[in-house]
Parts: structure tokens; sequence; C-alpha cells
């Protein structure tokens, strides 16, 4: 199971290593991030590096309609945590990561919770 950039690592290691996954569960990821998505993450690690509230452009990236205000509420009251190492890489490195024209190779009986 992934959850977020957990979800693209999952994606990845069922592509690449399709004997070693079994089963896949893939929660708040894509095969791509387009160039909106981009800019929210990067401005959601500027927040944060700036100590500033990242909540309402981060929620913009998991929730939509009315459904994004207890996405904000919850995220906005959740512990303020530090990034852990890495973080920051993941998010450019996800600039380039595409697997969308590999998705039917996944034999692993998947679920989306999108």
């Amino acid at each position: 199971m992934g959850v977020s950039g957990g979800g693209t690592t999952a994606l990845q290691l069922a592509l690449d290593h399709p004997a070693v996954v079994r089963r896949l569960v893939v929660c708040v990821a894509a095969s791509r991030i387009d160039g909106s998505g981009m800019r929210d993450l990067r401005r959601v690690m500027a927040l944060e590096s700036q100590g500033r509230s990242p909540a309402r452009v981060a929620t913009r990236l998991v929730a939509h309609g009315p459904v994004r205000l207890p996405a904000l509420a919850g995220f906005a009251l959740a512990p303020k945590r530090a990034r852990a190492p890495g973080e920051a890489a993941l998010v450019e490195a996800a600039a380039q990561w595409d697997v969308t024209g590999r998705l039917g190779e996944i034999t692993a009986p998947t679920l989306d919770s999108a």
C-alpha cells in the first residue's frame, strides 16, 4: 500500500518488479503530476520552509468541492512535523515522473482509492 509519495513508489515497484508485488493499494497518488500539481507541491514545500501553514494549497492536491472543507480542517489541526529527509527531492523528482503509459503493465490486483 502506498499513500502520496509512497503511492508513486508502489506504482513504480509494481511496474519494475512485478514478481514482488502480490497486491497493490494506491491512495492519494497519481501516475503523473501536471503543471498545476507541481506548482502546488512546490508551494507547499516553500510555505513549510517559511514556517507557514500550507493547508489551503495542500488540500487542493487531495480534495475538491465540499470534501475540501473537512480536509482543510484536518490538515490545519494536524500536529506540525518536520519533513522527512528527501521529501523535497521527491517533489522535484516527481516533475519528471510519468508512468501513465505503463499502467496496463501492472499485473497485481489493484485498488485505487481515488
